[in-house]
């Protein structure tokens, strides 16, 4: 059987991670085309998994001229692609052969659809991604503005899982490039959901999180901004509209939390002022005023 789908495997200073990509090859030589790629041979990594001799459907791209980074490794490996759908799968994140199954299968079912994800997890507690549900929606104006609302609220994790899924490629936009290639993902996501509706399904997907990764430092001052800005430069003028919409919600949701926090503030203070008109709390603050002078006289 003819495989449906293409994994592209990006190496850069991949060494660390060489027992996690060969399970992977492993796995899905045979279920899917696979791509090993390193352009810039930074160490050994490509040349020790040339010599693992994984068998015909495992195809190796070695030294080549790209320009740095990541997004045009990325990009050159879309371009590579013969199948119908893409997948790049980062040299530290491990799938099984159900997760491209269950991918195919539902891009198949659909022939809207412009990706298929399942559930990501791993080893570190942030490491499970929502799935959003609008992101399946009919409609071109829901689903961008949904995306624009976890951006705007602070959950780049549910536009980050795009970044995993299984792509049809006659829909999938390149990455376009951003200083240092931070947050690429972030408006290739959103140019993903003005393309067509997502597929979900509930196959595992495993990530782990290196130290200094890209989504450690969204908190930082200035991230969510800037990915903002390329992402409005993605979806075009119809963004701006609904990203006031999820700004004034956010500000919405703020002022609900702020009120509830009144409340609670408030209902303490009465628990207070009960607890202190009552006869024992009077006896308790009289003992307590008590209790240090007869320990004095103890002491004596």
């Amino acid at each position: 059987m003819t495989a449906s789908a293409t994994v592209t495997i990006p190496l850069f200073r991949s060494a660390p991670w060489l027992e996690v990509i060969e399970r992977n090859v492993t796995r899905l030589a045979g279920v899917a085309r696979v791509i090993i790629s390193d352009p810039t041979g930074a160490d050994e990594a490509f040349l020790a998994l040339q010599d693992r001799g994984f068998g015909a459907s495992v195809e190796f791209a070695g030294a080549r001229d790209l320009e740095p980074g990541w997004v045009a490794h990325c990009n050159d490996l879309a371009a590579r692609a013969r199948t119908p759908y893409l997948m790049w799968l980062s040299h530290d994140d491990e799938i099984e052969p159900a997760w491209v199954h269950a991918s195919v299968a539902a891009l198949d079912r659909d022939p809207t659809a412009v990706a298929a994800v399942g559930r990501v997890t791993g080893e570190s507690p942030r490491a499970e991604f929502a799935q959003n549900p609008d992101y399946s929606s009919r409609s071109q104006r829901d689903r961008v503005a949904a995306g624009l609302r976890d951006l705007v609220q602070g959950r780049p994790d549910s536009l980050g899982l795009l970044f995993r899924s299984v792509q049809r490629r006659e829909l999938a936009p390149l990455l376009l490039p951003t200083p240092n290639d931070a947050w690429a993902d972030v408006p290739w996501a959103l140019k993903m959901l003005s393309r067509g509706p997502v597929a979900f399904h509930d196959e595992p997907f495993f990530k782990r999180w290196p130290e200094g990764s890209a989504s450690e430092v969204w908190g930082e001052p200035g991230a969510r901004s800037r990915a903002l800005v390329w992402a409005l430069d993605e979806v075009g003028d119809a963004g701006l509209p609904l990203v006031l919409d999820a700004w004034d919600e956010e500000n919405v949701q703020h002022r609900r939390h702020a009120r509830a926090l009144g409340q609670h503030a408030e209902h303490l203070e009465r628990e207070r002022a009960a607890i202190e008109r009552s006869r024992s709390w009077r006896l308790l603050r009289a003992l307590g005023r008590l209790k240090p002078a007869s320990r004095r006289r103890r002491r004596d």
